[in-house]
């Protein structure tokens, strides 16, 4: 069986963890991108280091992509949704916003990467079978629609 690819193999949890938070603040992502990463980390079935890959398919310009991350952390979890490819795209765009962002993303590569995620659940992965999550889908749906408030 092939070994699963860890991108981050050479550091600690904590250190990731350190890493993540970071580069939330460092683009100046709002608030709500943070209280996703911090519910995240509550997740019993997710182990923010080794479980996240990356982005599948593209090599992504920047890591760790905090996209590519929670959108990692809600399908391996079972919240694999249409939900999880709204939250990916709507950090791409608040990342394209930041000035100060190192991983602005154009527009056309947003729509593309959008596009493919949401190809990919329809296709493959709303019939993988992930272990049952213990963080309610109703406390991601919350943060992230109380972001347009």
């Amino acid at each position: 069986m092939k070994e699963p690819y860890i991108p981050f193999y050479y550091i600690t949890d904590e250190e990731f963890k350190e890493l993540i938070f970071k580069t939330i603040e460092r683009a100046k992502m709002p608030l709500w991108v943070t209280l996703l990463a911090e519910l995240a980390y509550t997740e019993k079935n997710w182990v923010a280091r080794t479980d996240f890959d990356g982005a599948t398919v593209v090599q992504d310009r920047f890591m760790p992509s905090i996209a590519a991350w929670l959108h990692d952390w809600l399908c391996r979890t079972g919240k694999n949704s249409k939900l999880a490819s709204q939250i990916f795209k709507a950090i791409m765009e608040v990342q394209k916003r930041s000035l100060t962002s190192p991983a602005g993303y154009p527009k056309g590569q947003i729509k593309r990467r959008y596009i493919a995620v949401e190809i990919a659940r329809k296709l493959y992965y709303q019939y993988k079978k992930y272990p049952v999550s213990n963080v309610d889908i109703s406390k991601v749906q919350s943060i992230f629609w109380a972001k347009k408030q």
